[in-house]
């Protein structure tokens, strides 16, 4: 599959100017997903509570990338709902497509001075999976993370990329059904018209 990057210079810092890093790729994506600022979902939240678990750390969240901020579908163990892009964690998560650790964020000359380091939810240990779309279009990171140094070790990392994947399969669900719900309602529309 061919990874879709959402940035073009993924290494780079996550903003620019201030502006989106996430790529019209990926807006696009998450747009038709229609998933921006929706309810709780139980599947959802079991998935979220199923990356803390594997990973044995207190925190984890479902994020998915929109034009100015992160924003969670699911969290465990933290109370916000967003996060700007420019501090996000799963901002690097989403402009690379690929997995990404933080051993120990006080130590990371990219991460140390980060407001989400220096106070809450006080990130230490970070580890983040991109949700890929079959298009290979990155929309979004599962990530688990935790107020103490660590690594995921490579069961564990395996496990978050099964995750992921379910969670890309519950958007992909989610976007199908919409559909047929308004092909059938056009359909129901149209037969009324011609009786």
């Amino acid at each position: 599959m061919h990874i879709v990057p959402t940035s073009t210079s993924p290494n780079s810092e996550p903003t620019q100017n201030g502006n989106t890093c996430f790529g019209e790729d990926s807006l696009r994506a998450v747009a038709e997903y229609r998933i921006l600022d929706t309810s709780h979902d139980q599947a959802f939240d079991g998935l979220c509570a199923l990356a803390a678990q594997l990973s044995q750390l207190p925190m984890a969240v479902i994020s998915i990338a929109d034009r100015d901020r992160v924003w969670f579908k699911s969290s465990n163990g933290l109370s916000g709902k967003q996060a700007p892009i420019d501090i996000s964690f799963c901002t690097w998560v989403i402009n690379s497509g690929e997995f990404f650790q933080v051993e120990d964020a006080c130590a990371d000359s990219r991460f140390a001075d980060n407001p989400q380091v220096s106070g809450a939810p006080g990130i230490r240990h970070y580890a983040g999976m991109p949700l890929i779309n079959p298009q290979g279009i990155v929309v979004g990171a599962i990530a688990v993370f935790s107020d103490q140094p660590g690594t995921l070790d490579s069961a564990q990392i395996d496990g978050l990329q099964r995750l992921a994947n379910q969670v890309v399969a519950l958007l992909e669900l989610g976007r199908r059904q919409r559909l047929i719900t308004e092909r059938d309602t056009k359909l129901a529309a149209s037969e009324r018209l011609r009786q």
